[in-house]
């Protein structure tokens, strides 16, 4: 399976809150990082998207870049308030290794 292919799965699983299906996309030492925090290993992970499902109301197309990375834009819906969301993909081999989730409030 390619990059892009990986990123529409977890696109689709995260989009009906399907962290069990999410989660199995990833390696087990996956680092999820957000605004700067970091949650390391699948048991985190699991715990924060648990806590902090977001649904997108726009999402652009991944994009796959020079280095492998895949980088998608979204929006959300919070507290009445849409936030733009960049999200950086990393992957290892087939499974998503790292995700680097940038939201910008102002």
């Amino acid at each position: 399976m390619n990059a892009l292919a990986v990123v529409k799965r977890y696109t689709a699983r995260q989009g009906q809150n399907d962290v069990a299906g999410v989660l199995a996309l990833m390696t087990a030492d996956v680092v999820l990082v957000v605004n700067g925090k970091r949650y390391e290993g699948l048991a985190a992970v699991r715990t924060y998207l648990s806590a902090n499902y977001t649904p997108a109301i726009s999402q652009e197309e991944p994009r796959l870049m020079a280095d492998g990375r895949v980088e998608m834009n979204l929006k959300v819906r919070k507290f009445f308030i849409t936030i733009p969301v960049r999200i950086v993909f990393r992957l290892r081999g087939d499974e998503i290794a790292q995700l680097d989730v940038t939201a910008s409030l102002f």
